[in-house]
């Protein structure tokens, strides 16, 4: 978890001192630590010339003209600690070592390698304190937590959940319409550390992997308050969003719009779910596995709706699109419960495949529909209809499965 920003630009650099002082005052009044060190003036960081090297620092003085002795004595490590700066060669001696570095770019920054420095920024009024978390969660190789359900944490993949995949795909049913996991684990291992590092960076999102809660308390209290809003079935659906924002942020879940917060609490993983971008779709699509043990529970459609809605609010879709097989009924009654419309068919890895659609509009109108589904929605999303949930995930083959390719 970042628990502290060193803001390290040159004041020389056009207006960016009062940019950075306002981002100071910004990230505090967010509750993260951000400081400036005094050495930093009109030459940079200390031992740095402004004429002298792509960052400002006479060559003499180290790879970019740094002398050893900048930054306060005894300062070392950067555990939990980010460096913006437009110098980074500077941020490293002052951290003492490597350290997570947020490049601002400036001309002279810009003559730096590039593919040294992913993380970088032109404009300091943008960032702000979930940015940076997201920022350094990125360099710590740490996993984005980007939702939680009343019972599910949805996040990023991480190599330790290799174990954990296995034995989501041990049954037998669980690859009759997708891709299952190499006989080789170390090869599946390459493959799942791969895509974690391309994917995730690139595109903002991609599979998750879902996470049973360990407390079931949270859970407990946004039923609570979701069953109150159920019992007047003419609440209009964006009151019922509303109301189940409030109670997540009564029972402290982050919810939506959280990605790169670390979570605390530590369940079993029950599947994975998210989206993937298919080769010369016109949409993200969406695909979804629940492991054999925990179908007929809800979790499936407790999951795709809170990453539906994600998609759609924060990632800013306009459009998602599904893809099932031929037999797939139970992926098909899932998809249709979460208001995807049919529309067509393709080929997909070489195969006849129903295409399906759900647009922002009817995502909105399934997210709280009309006629008694309101209640029945806040219900689900407190986990308390699991029978409901249950029928349209065990409709005809008993086993949603998903569409997507095996990361």
């Amino acid at each position: 978890m970042l628990e502290k920003v060193w803001i390290m630009i040159k004041e020389g650099t056009g207006n960016a001192a009062e940019n950075a002082k306002r981002l100071k005052m910004r990230l505090n009044a967010q509750g993260l630590e951000a400081k400036t060190p005094e050495a930093i003036g009109q030459t940079g960081p200390r031992g740095c010339e402004e004429s002298n090297g792509p960052c400002g620092c006479a060559e003499s003085a180290g790879s970019c003209g740094c002398a050893e002795s900048a930054g306060p004595r005894g300062h070392t490590g950067s555990a939990g600690q980010l460096y913006l700066t437009d110098c980074p060669e500077a941020a490293r001696r002052f951290a003492g070592g490597d350290c997570c570095i947020l490049l601002y770019l400036t001309e002279e920054s810009r003559k730096l390698p590039m593919e040294a420095y992913p993380y970088a920024v032109q404009d300091l009024d943008g960032i702000d304190a979930d940015y940076l978390e997201g920022v350094y969660r990125r360099w710590a190789k740490k996993p984005w937590e980007i939702l939680r359900t009343p019972r599910l944490i949805v996040r990023e993949q991480t190599e330790e959940d290799l174990d954990s995949l296995y034995e989501i795909y041990a049954h037998p049913d669980m690859t009759a319409y997708t891709e299952g996991l190499s006989s080789d684990r170390e090869e599946e291992r390459e493959r799942l550390r791969s895509y974690i590092a391309a994917v995730y960076p690139l595109y903002g999102f991609g599979i998750w992997m879902l996470e049973k809660r360990s407390t079931p308390e949270a859970a407990d209290k946004a039923a609570a308050v979701n069953k109150t809003a159920a019992a007047d079935k003419t609440v209009a659906a964006d009151k019922t969003v509303a109301v189940n924002k409030t109670a997540a942020e009564n029972t402290a879940d982050p919810g939506i719009g959280t990605a790169p917060a670390g979570h605390t609490e530590s369940g079993s993983c029950i599947g994975r779910a998210g989206f993937f971008w298919r080769e010369d779709a016109q949409f993200p699509e969406l695909g979804f596995v629940v492991k054999k043990s925990e179908q007929g529970k809800g979790y499936c459609l407790e999951a795709c709706r809170a990453i539906l809605r994600f998609g759609f609010e924060e990632l800013g879709f306009s459009c998602v699109q599904a893809l099932t097989r031929e037999g797939n009924r139970a992926a098909e009654a899932v998809l249709a419960r979460l208001g995807f419309q049919r529309d067509g068919c393709v080929r997909a890895d070489g195969v006849p495949a129903a295409r399906w659609l759900l647009r922002r509009a009817a995502q909105a109108e399934e997210a709280g529909t009309q006629k008694g589904e309101t209640a029945v929605w806040a219900e689900k999303a407190a986990g308390r209809a699991e029978e409901t949930t249950a029928q349209a995930e065990e409709a005809a083959t008993g086993s949603p499965r998903g569409s997507f390719p095996q990361t």
